[in-house]
């Protein structure tokens, strides 16, 4: 009995620590206010596809993925067509248990040239896709604008960046009030119009494309950077101002709708208490959200707030110089032989097994390495831009299969010549040099003749190469080449691959690949110390820590202090978000949306930490009405075309069929939508 007693202690002691430090939450969905709703959400480029038919007129981002903008060459012709495949998606929604779906609606299928006649076609699709979700109890949010502007505008008069905009655009909204407003009564004008300016007119990266240097991610050749953005930004908000009145005078009375707006959201933690990240902080946050004055203009153009929340952001002043290190601290930046010097068929280099693995059509924009940055030929005027940058010293790494083509014997003359010229040039500027042995780049002819690293014969290799660091990242080398499959060269096996490997052994391979790569470490250090060490000087282990710390830093905490979360995921973020815009906006209804982790089990934990953020929020007195997860099924995405996933139903666009398949999210969702009580695991905060 004692015994029984005192194992009931221990197990109840066991619980009570596991509660204290994972902080187990339950929550269901009752536990939310009555009027608060859960839906997903989509837009129309991303996911309507029919880009040609019936009548639709092209938009911006037909222009700009036509133009090959998109990494991997990817466009929205089809998307995830839903033009065609709604009714089965509005119902999953309604087996799922959504509560609510928001969408947007193309001006360009509605309106082609963008003022003028509406397309009947367009106007019957937005129609069907209404009255389905009505028929299903799903609640109707419309988004007006989703980023798809009409190219017939842009060409006109350059869309955003003139004031003509502001007369269209409350035409077309006009027509979208008069013909779905009997049964829409939640309407959001802009989607993210404070990132929008800036991506597609600061950086480039979202059509129709403009910027100036050096401020573009991508080559543009027409912009300005330093102007535009807050040109299309102001014309945004005029816009916005301009919808919302005639919304008010012309329709809210008898349809008892109301309007609002959607921007980003990342929340913004200080490096410090210091009063200058204090006020850095707050910097962000005025010029990302509005001012005091700003947010008391702008309640009366708003029935509710509309937030797509993503991850936090530490800002801070820079409180360090360059004086401020050792010494014998040195700052320099880093290439990789295949990633950089191209020239893979010239002077006699040898394959590599990147060689093989790219020309295999292994990487997901199928390109490779043949021509890369032209370091072969350009090095000197790279050595040049490093000197001029100020770099202390530079690491690159040397390509086996360049200086000895075969993995062992004759040496490459036209190798040797290169490696020399390239420390001779960063010598004589002054410049350290680094040199890495290998990065990941093994010679082809030593996979083939014994299977590379499976094999203790790659110990070999270290007597005839004479520098300094010997591998790069050997514990993710060999799992990325020898249990996921992502590196060349690319072996695994079901279920660990994350592509379609034909030989491997995933749960083997991977040890096998390390181990030998520490044998050919120490061979390599022994090597060094017993022959070269004591008649040369050494260079330095200098650790590849990318220290520079930027104004803003999506994880690292400042030095002595915990972040709220150790991923990008910060759901206690999202509940500051919130209460912030109570503070800023009064008692403004508030929606909020999340772009959800990519891999699906994070998923789930992400969906979880973030309703529960909202939750909280609500009970610290927030007027928070909804929680949509971005996005219903996969999609188009606008930064990553079909390369990211976010759905929580997947899309197989490798099927002409395109069928849906329920993730394990979508399964969650419906069951906690269904009032299954869900346990939560909390990270201490």
């Amino acid at each position: 009995m004692a015994a029984a007693a005192a194992a009931a202690a221990a197990f109840f002691c066991a619980m009570l620590f596991i509660s204290v430090q994972h902080g187990v939450l339950g929550y269901t969905r009752s536990d939310f206010p009555a009027d608060f709703v859960f839906g997903a959400a989509t837009s129309a480029y991303q996911y309507e596809g029919a880009a040609a038919e019936d009548g639709r007129g092209a938009s911006i981002w037909d222009t700009f993925t036509h133009a090959g903008k998109m990494k991997d060459k990817s466009t929205g012709d089809v998307a995830s067509d839903g033009y065609h495949k709604y009714k089965g998606d509005v119902k999953l929604m309604a087996e799922t248990g959504l509560e609510a779906y928001r969408f947007s609606i193309s001006w360009s299928r509605l309106i082609p040239n963008g003022r003028g006649a509406v397309n009947q076609q367009g106007l019957k699709y937005y129609n069907n896709i209404i009255d389905e979700l009505t028929k299903r109890g799903i609640q109707v949010h419309v988004m007006l604008y989703h980023l798809d502007l009409p190219q017939a505008l842009e060409d006109e008069y350059d869309g955003w960046l003139s004031p003509r905009i502001v007369e269209d655009f409350t035409a077309y909204a006009d027509v979208c009030f008069r013909e779905f407003g009997d049964r829409v009564l939640h309407w959001t004008t802009l989607a993210e119009p404070n990132v929008a300016a800036l991506g597609a007119y600061d950086t480039g990266e979202f059509a129709p494309g403009r910027c100036s240097d050096p401020f573009g991610v991508t080559k543009c050749t027409v912009g300005n950077s330093s102007v535009e953005p807050y040109i299309a930004a102001h014309n945004m908000i005029l816009t916005h101002a301009a919808v919302v009145r005639l919304y008010r005078e012309k329709y809210q009375t008898l349809q008892k709708g109301i309007v609002g707006i959607n921007i980003i959201s990342l929340w913004s933690y200080p490096l410090s208490d210091s009063t200058a990240d204090l006020q850095a902080a707050q910097r962000y946050k005025d010029f990302t959200y509005g001012c005091k004055v700003q947010t008391e203009l702008v309640k009366g153009a708003l029935d509710f707030i509309g937030i797509n929340h993503y991850y936090s952001l530490y800002h801070g002043v820079l409180g360090y110089t360059r004086s401020d290190f050792p010494a014998d601290f040195v700052f320099g930046a880093a290439t990789s032989a295949y990633q950089y010097e191209g020239a893979a068929a010239e002077d006699g280099r040898g394959a590599s097994i990147w060689d093989t693995f790219t020309h295999a059509g292994k990487m997901k924009d199928k390109s490779t390495g043949d021509v890369a940055s032209d370091g072969y030929h350009k090095y000197k005027g790279d050595v040049k831009l490093m000197a001029e940058t100020g770099l202390e010293a530079y690491r690159f790494s040397i390509s086996w299969s360049r200086l000895i083509p075969n993995g062992r014997g004759a040496v490459n003359q036209q190798g040797l010549k290169y490696y020399n010229n390239i420390i001779d040039e960063l010598t004589k500027r002054g410049i350290q040099v680094h040199v890495m042995l290998y990065h990941l780049d093994l010679p082809q002819a030593l996979e083939d003749e014994y299977d590379g690293w499976l094999s203790p014969r790659i110990v070999e290799f270290g007597d005839r190469v004479l520098h300094w660091t010997t591998l790069a990242e050997p514990n993710v080398a060999a799992l990325g080449a020898y249990d996921t499959g992502e590196f060349a060269p690319g072996r695994c096996s079901d279920p660990f691959g994350v592509t379609k490997c034909t030989v491997g052994n995933s749960s083997v391979e991977p040890y096998i690949a390390a181990h030998n790569m520490i044998l050919t470490h120490a061979a390599v250090v022994r090597l060094y110390r017993e022959k070269y060490q004591i008649p040369l000087q050494i260079c330095k282990q200098l650790k590849d820590t990318r220290i520079s710390r930027t104004d803003a830093s999506k994880t690292d905490p400042p030095s002595g202090q915990q972040a709220p979360t150790q991923s990008l995921d910060d759901p206690h973020g999202l509940q500051l978000m919130l209460q912030y815009l109570k503070e800023s906006y009064a008692d403004l209804p508030i929606y909020a949306s999340s772009n959800d982790s990519l891999d699906d089990t994070d998923r789930v934990d992400y969906i979880k930490g973030y309703i529960e953020g909202v939750l909280n929020a609500t009970r610290n007195g927030v007027n928070a009405r909804g929680y949509f997860a971005w996005s219903f099924v996969d999609m188009f995405e606008l930064l990553a075309g079909y390369q990211a996933r976010y759905g929580l139903y997947r899309v197989d666009f490798d099927d002409e069929a395109l069928p849906r398949r329920a993730k394990r999210s979508a399964r969650w969702y419906r069951d906690f939508l269904k009032s299954k009580r869900q346990q939560l695991q909390i990270a201490q905060q």
